[in-house]
């Protein structure tokens, strides 16, 4: 199930569906929580029957066997998770990467339109001057 909500956010990322990439964050958040608990669980059930079954290896051969299989399993599934978490990780740095270079566009572009329309930066000598100019004439307005 954590590899499937993983999956949902992979694809929430480039259709810029951040309503579903937080629900998918959100219930990513309480399955670790539910796995945390049941590898709490398990240390302790571990810790209570691990001399039994040291001691006992022949009568418990096929339980244990089954378990290093579901533990060969569940290495899989968080090899998977791990890397598809990667991938998330890197596709929400394009996604910010991009947006922080067109906000940073939009600022020069804002900035170079700003100093068009007062057309006259040109005759200021440095930007003290110009703050001054803007400065007083704002003031004049007021």
């Amino acid at each position: 199930r954590f590899l499937n909500v993983t999956g949902v956010q992979t694809c929430a990322l480039p259709i810029l569906s951040f309503e579903m990439f937080d629900k998918a964050v959100e219930e990513k958040g309480n399955l670790i929580q539910q796995l945390n608990i049941l590898d709490r669980g398990f240390e302790t059930l571990y810790a209570n029957v691990s001399k039994e079954l040291a001691e006992n290896k022949d009568i418990y051969k096929e339980q244990i066997q089954h378990m290093q299989e579901l533990i060969v399993k569940i290495t899989d599934m968080s090899v998977a998770i791990e890397s598809q978490e990667s991938r998330n990780k890197n596709l929400i740095e394009q996604y910010f990467n991009k947006e922080r270079t067109t906000v940073k566009q939009g600022r020069k572009s804002s900035k170079a339109a700003l100093l068009n329309d007062f057309g006259c930066f040109s005759r200021f000598n440095n930007r003290a001057d110009f703050n001054q100019f803007v400065f007083k004439t704002n003031t004049k307005r007021i």
